[in-house]
Formats: structure tokens, sequence, C-alpha cells
């Protein structure tokens, strides 16, 4: 148990199951992290069937914690959960029936995930002003124009913190064998820490060019297709980057340097989704009219 605690009790569960890990905000406010269960069916949000991962993840947590829970409420609990701003329709039923069906068939909200993150991140999404929310996550990334308390436009990449880890990794491993083969007497063979503080700023963004090149390129196809319909830059404001990949410094000083904005990382950027979650729970539990039946 980790996270967060709500400033109140409530009748409802919130739950954001789009990359490795499932977040479940429970009805005491208290944050529960549990891994997905097959990495094969790891839900990426830039997928087309990324949904069919997050049911599977979302049934997975739900079993594992709603029996603790509807043994102190019979009728079950509200479910607001996080879904992709790509999925379609036909998936965004397929998760909320699976959802209703776990849980005494009590009502669900689905929540697109850059709206729930820039919401947990502090942003006033019912504002007129248009924001770009640029949620790197563990297998893909996902950007979105938050605005007026909906996703005005989005896309998605397959690009990720794996993808990423994966390159950093790469060109660690090449400067150890190389060290090895021309420094040995230098540093020792045994000396990881050394060995990587030896990769420069440089070296790095070489090696991660090609998963952040994808990236950057979805948030420049979105923002343009926005600044037409819209008459105004979108990325007056800045980036707001969340998810895993927030957490690599490089992604952040790469996107500062190629699309000449500003990027705003907020505290806690991967649990940012299940803030907003909470954070609707508790607005709704003062205005119930929010829940759809």
């Amino acid at each position: 148990m980790t996270g967060f605690t709500a400033r109140h009790r409530n009748h409802a569960v919130g739950l954001d199951a789009g990359g490795d890990t499932v977040r479940l905000c429970c009805p005491d406010g208290h944050l529960v992290e549990f891994p997905t269960p097959v990495a094969s069916t790891r839900p990426a949000r830039s997928r087309p069937n990324a949904t069919a991962g997050i049911v599977e993840a979302s049934q997975h947590a739900l079993r594992r914690r709603l029996p603790r829970l509807t043994r102190r409420r019979r009728r079950g609990f509200r479910v607001a959960a996080t879904v992709p701003a790509g999925a379609g329709r036909p998936a965004r039923q397929q998760l909320e029936s699976a959802l209703r069906a776990l849980n005494r068939d009590q009502p669900v909200m689905l929540m697109e995930a850059p709206l729930a993150a820039a919401a947990g991140a502090g942003v006033d999404t019912a504002g007129a002003t248009p924001r770009v929310v640029l949620d790197v996550g563990a297998h893909g990334s996902e950007v979105a124009i938050v605005a007026e308390g909906r996703v005005l436009d989005a896309v998605g990449c397959a690009a990720g913190c794996h993808d990423i880890e994966d390159a950093i990794l790469a060109t660690a491993n090449a400067a150890w064998h190389a060290l090895r083969v021309g420094s040995a007497t230098i540093l020792p063979p045994d000396d990881d820490t050394r060995v990587a503080m030896r990769l420069s700023a440089a070296e790095l963004a070489v090696e991660i060019s090609d998963p952040t090149a994808t990236i950057v390129s979805a948030v420049r196809r979105l923002t343009q297709r926005a600044a037409a319909v819209l008459d105004r830059d979108p990325l007056e404001h800045g980036v707001l980057l969340v998810g895993g990949g927030a957490l690599i410094p490089q992604v952040a000083r790469t996107l500062r340097a190629e699309l000449g904005t500003g990027v705003h990382v907020p505290q806690d950027p991967r649990r940012a989704a299940v803030r907003g979650v909470a954070q609707f729970i508790e607005e709704a539990e003062r205005n119930p009219y929010l829940w759809r039946d």
C-alpha cells in the first residue's frame, strides 16, 4: 500500500490500469498497486486493442481487492476507471461491462486517461485554454489536447519507457565493452558505477533518439492538426509530461529541444491519472448526478 490518502471516505473505487502497474484507489482513500498479471497482455495506451489488456488487468485487480471491500458494503462500490483517449465505443463498452459484472452491476464511469492525468497534475481541465498532455507509459505513449473538461483530440505511438530504457542499456553495455577492451587497466572490470558515470548526455541522446523521435513526431502531428482547428498554438503553455517516461530526464530535455517549448513534470507523474480519478470520486460524492447509471 502506497501513494496518497483522499480527504474523506466514499463509496467508490478508482482504477488506472494503463501500464505495468494497476493502481486502485480504495474507498478509504488509500492507493493500492498491483503488477499487471501477464507480461504478454500488459496494456499499452497507444495500441488499438489496448482495452483488452486493460480489461484483464482491471479484472485482476478488482478480483483481488473487491471481496475484502464488499464484506463491508454488500451493495458493492461504484467504479471510476481510466480508458485510453483513443479507445472506440466498442472497447469502452467492453471495459464498462466487465467492471459492472465484477461489482454487482454498480455504476461505472470511464475517464479518458489524459484528462485524468491533467486533473491529477493540478491542471484546470474545465478551462478553455488547451493543454498538451503527454503520457509516456511502459509500452507506449499517448498525447492529447485537453480543454473544457474533455479531450479534444489525441494520438498514440508505440514508443514507451521500455524502448527508451533498452536504448540506454544498450549504450551502457557498449561503453562497458569498450572500456573492458581498451581501458581495463584504468577501470576495474567490475566497476559498473564508474562505467555508467562515463556516459555523457550526448551519448544517451544519440542512443534514445529513435524512441524519442517517435514520441516527438506524435506530439508535432497532433499539435499541428489541433492548431488548424483551434486557431492558436496548443504548445503555448508547454507540454505536461506524465507517466514513467517523465522520470527519465533525457525525455524532457529532448522534448524541450525539439519542440522549443516548456515541459512540466508534476510531482509523482506515474500516479497523476489515478490522482485525477480520486479527485473525480470526491467531486461525485458531493454531486451524485456525475455518476452515469
